[in-house]
């Protein structure tokens, strides 16, 4: 079963769009391998779940050659199909809504677009559930969760309608398999059953757990015990983890969003076939992780090892206009900005502290100077689009010194895998 805490965790995934392309920033091919199989596996989950999640508008990544070069390098190698923009004056013209430096480059592609990931995860907990009662699971109120073939052209639903036809849930004759409760523990003892207590006072038993928690998953294991120093003397017992590697090297970084509202008209007209967007606005000679100006920022792995952070500091991701719903922020088309160097929390011993903290960060609005500077770019960027009301949004996500995804087994027996 899912053990889905979305009711009471404040979290980045409850937006309407984030940003899926067959690029990887830094050119690393292990992660654009994952992107590509990831988008090839979109249409199968939509049709399977009979969930759409995911928008095929195309995507751009624009900055100076040196900076375009790598990643081109690897879709090369994918035998990913692109187009390659020369200057920044060909920019312009395949993309008149932009206004960009005369040194740009920028490659771009019809494969990428952007998810709604409350729509993916509900896609995911559909097919887990048809899966897991043998494809025999009788679905309810299928006419109305399933998108009619006639919408495909509909601009509207294209872009992320939340009013249409997938505000309702898919209900199942058998609704246990996805419980919304909030996980506090894992515990997992010698030759014995792993099981998650949850805040509500449940203890769901499993043969395996999976962590995947997000900006939790840390904070998780550690108050579960599965980050605790003890000796190895046997297979049987918990070995420590090294704060540098897996789980315990995850990094939690404070990130803001400005959402700018643009008209009906021009997110059906002038902005209709805009791709999402990857942007180089600061070219640097930096070549550590961060900004330098937030202690907190790096470490001395991170500055020698990846160039994830770098690329991070003097870029931004833009997605095109997406429909909110409302209320927050009010109902309109919005176009998202994003990026940017990393703040990170303070690392604390004190999980509880943590928690707390990410709570915090996460019922605001976000960093107000950061919004400006995001604004500054937006402009910069699309100077003869008229945006409207802005709004800012808190975001967090997880880093590791190289950039790489962490999967681990915890505990004894390795009942426990975290990911992140």
């Amino acid at each position: 079963c899912v053990i889905d805490g979305r009711d009471s965790l404040t979290s980045a995934w409850n937006d309407e769009g984030r940003i899926v392309r067959p690029l990887d920033a830094e050119g690393r091919s292990c992660w654009q391998s994952w992107n590509l199989e990831s988008l090839e596996g979109f249409p199968a989950l939509q049709a399977e779940s009979g969930v759409e999640f995911f928008t095929k508008c195309g995507s751009l990544a624009c900055g100076t050659e040196a900076w375009v070069a790598n990643p081109v390098k690897r879709l090369t190698e994918a035998g990913v199909d692109f187009t390659w923009h020369e200057n920044g004056t060909a920019v312009e013209k395949r993309f008149p809504y932009l206004s960009v430096p005369q040194t740009h480059v920028a490659v771009s592609d019809a494969a990428g677009g952007f998810v709604n990931p409350k729509r993916m995860i509900q896609a995911q907990n559909i097919v887990m559930m048809m899966t897991a009662a043998g494809n025999e699971m009788t679905r309810v109120g299928d006419d109305e969760t399933r998108r009619d073939n006639s919408d495909e052209g509909n601009d509207d639903t294209r872009r992320g309608n939340s009013n249409g036809p997938f505000e309702k849930e898919n209900a199942f004759a058998n609704k246990n398999l996805v419980v919304l409760e909030s996980a506090v523990a894992v515990r997992a003892a010698n030759g014995e059953s792993p099981f998650v207590e949850t805040a509500e006072g449940g203890a769901r038993v499993a043969k395996l757990v999976v962590l995947a928690g997000g900006a939790y998953i840390k904070a998780l294991a550690k108050v579960s015990g599965l980050t605790a120093t003890t000796k190895s003397g046997s297979n049987n017992q918990q070995v420590s983890l090294d704060a540098s590697v897996g789980v315990a090297s995850i990094r939690l970084s404070r990130r803001t969003v400005l959402l700018a509202e643009v008209t009906s008209n021009e997110a059906t007209s002038t902005l209709k076939h805009m791709p999402t967007v990857k942007y180089q606005w600061a070219p640097s000679e930096n070549s550590g992780c961060d900004d330098q100006s937030n202690s907190s920022a790096t470490t001395p792995a991170q500055t020698s090892t990846s160039t994830h952070g770098a690329n991070e500091q003097m870029s931004v991701y833009v997605l095109p206009p997406i429909r909110y719903p409302g209320p927050d922020p009010p109902q309109g088309w919005y176009v998202k900005i994003g990026g940017g160097a990393n703040d990170f929390f303070d690392d604390d011993t004190d999980e509880n502290n943590t928690v707390e903290a990410l709570r915090e960060w996460m019922a605001g609005s976000g960093d107000d100077a950061v919004a400006d500077r995001l604004h500054e770019v937006l402009v910069s960027l699309m100077p003869r689009t008229n945006f409207l009301t802005l709004v800012t949004k808190p975001c967090v996500t997880t880093c590791t010194a190289d950039g790489e995804l962490q999967i681990e087994k915890l505990g004894p027996d390795g009942a426990v895998v975290a990911v992140s």
